[in-house]
């Protein structure tokens, strides 16, 4: 799952803001401390990795899907937590 969010968040980056520079530069897809994730491809990655996973391995999907989804709040706010400290959630200034 872990490739299917790195390669789906990048993926969804590329397609959706800056589609010009990665179809003039397409190795730059592959330089991520460069930055450039989007939280809509990283989840279209992550279902089509579990989709993937489940035919493999002949799991029914929806399944594995309940399982994954008692992780999701808990990712989402460590998510959020690192967004705050690298300075990209931000307020008022006071």
């Amino acid at each position: 799952m872990t490739v299917g969010i790195i390669f789906g968040g990048r993926l969804g980056y590329a397609l959706f803001y800056q589609p010009d520079h990665f179809l003039n530069e397409p190795l730059a897809f592959f330089r991520l401390w460069e930055g450039g994730m989007s939280f809509h491809g990283c989840l279209i990655g992550t279902i089509v990795a579990m989709m993937a996973f489940s035919w493999k391995r002949g799991l029914p999907l929806m399944s594995l899907f309940d399982v994954v989804s008692t992780a999701v709040p808990f990712g989402l706010f460590f998510g959020r937590i690192a967004n705050f400290i690298n300075g990209e959630l931000f307020g008022r200034p006071t």
